[in-house]
């Protein structure tokens, strides 16, 4: 159990943890900005194309925004998840383990 483990292994855990949070975070946001600015750009362009006030459409806009960075930031778990179980932290590893069969 983690709170078994010595200070010094606790403090290493969460840092390597933490800093690799740190770098998946900025990873995502980059990515997100990208998709969103995509997405805006393309919804932007088909309500000039369609002659749309596109202030009127400013709700719908913002959902789209919200679902296009709720799926980019979900994505970003998947490296996450996978650097975290291939790390060492200090002389431990995280690993995952199915406990039973269903």
């Amino acid at each position: 159990m983690f709170s078994e483990l010595e200070f010094s292994d606790q403090f290493h855990f969460m840092w390597s943890w933490f800093w690799r949070g740190v770098c998946i975070t900025i990873l995502v946001s980059l990515c997100a900005m990208i998709a969103g600015g995509i997405v805006g750009a393309m919804f932007g362009i088909v309500a000039v194309i369609l002659h749309k006030d596109i202030h009127a459409a400013m709700g719908p806009l913002r959902m789209l925004g919200f679902a296009v960075g709720l799926i980019v930031g979900f994505a970003g778990l998947f490296p996450l998840i996978n650097w975290l179980t291939k790390a060492t932290f200090g002389n431990y590893e995280l690993w995952i383990v199915k406990t039973r069969d269903e």
